[in-house]
């Protein structure tokens, strides 16, 4: 993928545009547990929990992880409609769910 447009600030971009220039397998996600994001970056990972709750209203799909009596807020960034169409879709809370987070 190429991604062109006008930065503004640090994390804004204007009138971007994506174009596809070849298709490959997505990397295999790093495996990790929820507590030890807080100690550490990375684009893409995989965590496994329950879904608590879930809400888009603010341009991106927010969703509240619990495992092992730790919970973890994540907020997968795009348009919550190309991700899911309604958060009734979301698995409940006593259904467990495996999330990859980029």
């Amino acid at each position: 993928m190429e991604i062109t447009g006008k930065a503004r600030g640090t994390n804004v971009l204007e009138n971007p545009k994506l174009t596809i220039v070849g298709q490959t397998a997505l990397p295999a996600a790093l495996p990790l547990e929820l507590w030890t994001l807080v100690a550490l970056t990375a684009e893409w990972v995989e965590v496994r929990g329950r879904v608590l709750s879930g809400e888009s209203s603010r341009g991106r799909l927010a969703l509240l992880l619990n495992d092992k009596g730790k919970n973890c807020l994540v907020y997968l960034l795009g348009a919550p409609a190309t991700m899911i169409s309604t958060v009734a879709e979301l698995p409940r809370a006593n259904a467990p769910a495996s999330t990859p987070v980029a």
